[in-house]
């Protein structure tokens, strides 16, 4: 197209993924163009031209002169959008789901002259984009020169993710430098997928929507490094799991029919933490369905350990062994009160602790043996006071002692026989406010009683009174000189209530002989404390015991008659009974050794 005034008109359509621009606006743009050919834009570019060829200048020299100009011009465009479009890359770099190459808008148009003919080109374009109210966001987007092929441009400009808001936008034209065609195009639908880079847009920032009411919801992030998932977001199974580096699941959070979250460990990926909203499950002690929340811990290699419940009156923690029995429970019971319960390795409850043994009572601690029977009872308020009970292997009591026996009495302890029978009581207060032990036979009846208060002092009633620590009847008295067992000792004239180691023959003064000689100890000891009745030494006055003898009189034999003697402390045989009448200390019942005979005593 030699040296002609040339008016460019464009019949243009902007293609994008899935939508394109109506053909009724490239005939209402190239209409409008050519009923306007004396317009300043017209004048304009005839202007450019003249000046062009009077320089002498063929059109093409114009053309290539001025696609140079406008090239350049292009080039520090294309730089700016660039710049534009690295620093929107920038601002996600973190990980954008676009890159820059791919925010960029396609472009195409069917360029001609006022006559119609398509254009050679090349051909400068640039554009703008602005809002529905006419505020320019973004522009000029200068390309350069394109290249036309009958007429039409093929391209692609870039663009900025920020300047796509969710609201309306409409894309200006300007071709070689002139005047921005009109109108502007609308654009539509496509551009607004560059939001999707725009983490922080108000659509996100209110409600997402993954799947629909026929199509299951799924979202997953993956861990780059590893190539597997880390995140993973299924609505099929209300479910959220974390991953880790192995890509096994960390962590489920989910919630079906109850919230519950779960968690494996490092070592062998093994549950071992488990929190639930409800209680549905099978263990030891529980019911199989319950409500209420839970919260179980797992071992290294799974196996359950410890859980903690709750239900609508009572939380329970509950411990389990090594063979995944359950061990110890804390709990609430039917009153309300604390409970304790310990469980031996297979499983039978041996240890009870209640908080209340009923509403209005104190605590209680049972023990029980390896069968489960009651055999121990500790109960903190049984009547007026504690008690302690003790049952033998069928649970029959057995021992019974309790701090009060009454309202006003003090502590009591009963003991029971085979057959269940009362056999010992000790009593701690009796209604004269002293302490009793009473011994009962096989039937119940009491057959000795120990009172420690009476008239002057204690008593023991019994039928018969057997003693197997000695062999005489003794009483206390003190005695004056070098006494030793088995010496005969007499009434002292100068002390009332005291003895002297016998030393004249055929004594009558004779009281007995000290206790105690060749291990022969008293029997039954008598005597007052603080009276004249009393004193620090046993002295037989009855029964068997070891005397020092001596044999002047003759020698000593069994059954003989024994007296005082002028050696101090011995005895010797009755040979003048005329004088020995007040003075026999006893019969022998041996003969003497080592200087000492057994003697029967018996003063006469």
């Amino acid at each position: 197209m030699s040296k002609k005034k040339l008016l460019k008109s464009l019949a243009m359509g902007i293609l994008f993924a899935n939508c394109g621009l109506a053909s009724a606006m490239e005939k209402e743009i190239l209409s409008e163009q050519k009923s306007e050919v004396g317009s300043p834009l017209q004048k304009t570019q005839v202007d450019q031209t003249a000046a062009t060829q009077e320089e002498g200048n063929e059109i093409a020299d114009t053309q290539d002169s001025t696609q140079s100009a406008v090239m350049a011009d292009a080039d520090i465009r294309t730089e700016d959008s660039q710049s534009a479009s690295n620093t929107s890359a920038q601002q996600t770099a973190s990980a954008p789901i676009l890159d820059s190459d791919a925010l960029r808008i396609s472009f195409q148009a069917l360029l001609r002259d006022n006559n119609g003919v398509p254009l050679a080109g090349p051909a400068k374009l640039a554009f703008n984009i602005y809002d529905t109210g006419g505020t320019l966001i973004e522009g000029p987007i200068s390309v350069g020169f394109v290249a036309l092929t009958n007429g039409v441009a093929d391209t692609t400009f870039p663009v900025l993710a920020s300047s796509f808001d969710g609201s309306g936008r409409e894309l200006g034209v300007i071709v070689d430098g002139g005047t921005e065609l009109s109108p502007r195009l609308p654009l539509v639908t496509v551009p607004y997928a560059l939001r999707v880079d725009r983490v922080a847009s108000a659509e996100l920032d209110d409600d997402i929507e993954l799947g629909s009411a026929s199509v299951h919801g799924k979202l997953a992030t993956w861990n780059a490094t590893n190539d597997v998932e880390s995140i993973e977001l299924v609505g099929s199974s209300a479910r959220i799991s974390t991953y880790g580096s192995d890509g096994l699941e960390q962590i489920r959070l989910h919630g079906v029919s109850y919230g519950e979250m779960i968690m494996y460990d490092q070592d062998n990926n093994d549950e071992a933490v488990r929190l639930g909203a409800s209680r549905s499950f099978s263990f030891p002690g529980f019911p199989t369905i319950d409500t209420g929340g839970r919260l179980q811990l797992r071992n290294g290699v799974g196996s359950l350990r410890s859980q903690l419940t709750s239900s609508t009156n009572a939380g329970t923690l509950s411990l389990y062994n090594g063979s995944n029995t359950l061990a110890t429970q804390v709990s609430v019971d039917a009153e309300g009160s604390g409970l304790f319960s310990a469980r031996d390795a297979n499983g039978t409850v041996t240890v009870v602790i209640e908080g209340a043994e009923i509403s209005t009572d104190g605590a209680q601690i049972t023990l029980r043996d390896a069968s489960g029977v009651d055999t121990v009872f500790i109960d903190a308020q049984e009547g007026a006071g504690a008690a302690l009970r003790l049952a033998d292997e069928t649970g029959n009591q057995k021992i019974i002692m309790d701090a009060q026996e009454g309202s006003a009495g003090g502590g009591v302890i009963y003991l029971y026989n085979n057959a269940g029978v009362n056999t010992i009581e000790i009593d701690a207060e009796e209604s004269d406010s002293a302490s009793a032990i009473r011994l009962k036979d096989s039937s119940g009846i009491t057959r000795i009683t120990l009172d420690p208060q009476r008239t002057g002092g204690g008593r023991v009633i019994t039928p018969v009174l057997q003693i197997t620590g000695g062999s005489d009847l003794s009483e206390q008295f003190d005695i004056s000189g070098d006494t030793k067992p088995g010496m005969v000792v007499s009434i002292n004239p100068n002390a009332e209530g005291k003895l002297v180691i016998s030393h004249e023959a055929y004594d009558r003064k004779v009281a007995g002989i000290i206790s105690g000689a060749n291990g022969v100890l008293p029997g039954m000891l008598m005597g007052q404390q603080g009276s004249e009745a009393n004193g620090a030494h046993a002295v037989a006055l009855s029964g068997r015991v070891y005397c020092f003898a001596e044999q002047s009189a003759g020698t000593i034999m069994a059954g003989d008659l024994l007296t005082t003697s002028s050696v101090p402390g011995h005895c010797m045989k009755v040979t003048d009974h005329v004088k020995a009448q007040g003075a026999i200390i006893g019969k022998s019942m041996g003969t003497v050794k080592n200087g000492m005979v057994l003697v029967l005593v018996n003063l006469q």
